[in-house]
């Protein structure tokens, strides 16, 4: 039985390949793409809820958010969870690709069979 949860800002997952078209393309990251098929399903993924509500937030809110957190820690973190979307790691599912923020590339090779 599994019961480890991973956790993503926006429940949506994209293909490998459109994981790497955005984040080389549209971001200017630097990406190393796993050794899978490109239509491999992906998405970012964090290890808490709260790491997870940092992707929902846009960079010049940072401060508002913070700020928010700290007068009203209950309700900033009730409202957080709220638009986090929990994933069950099964199967032959790959935690790889660190962002160095927090994040992770999740794959799931199994569902391509």
């Amino acid at each position: 039985m599994n019961d480890m949860n991973v956790y993503n800002s926006h429940g949506r997952w994209s293909s490998l390949q459109r994981v790497y078209d955005k984040e080389v393309t549209e971001r200017g990251n630097i990406f190393i793409a796993p050794p899978f098929p490109p239509e491999t399903p992906a998405i970012w993924v964090t290890l808490t809820p709260e790491e997870a509500h940092k992707y929902n937030i846009d960079a010049g809110n940072w401060d508002v958010w913070a700020r928010q957190c700290r007068l009203a820690p209950d309700q900033s973190r009730r409202h957080s969870l709220e638009r986090v979307f929990t994933i069950e790691l099964m199967g032959s599912m790959i935690l790889c690709n660190s962002d160095g923020c927090g994040g992770f590339l999740l794959l799931s090779p199994e569902e391509m069979q």
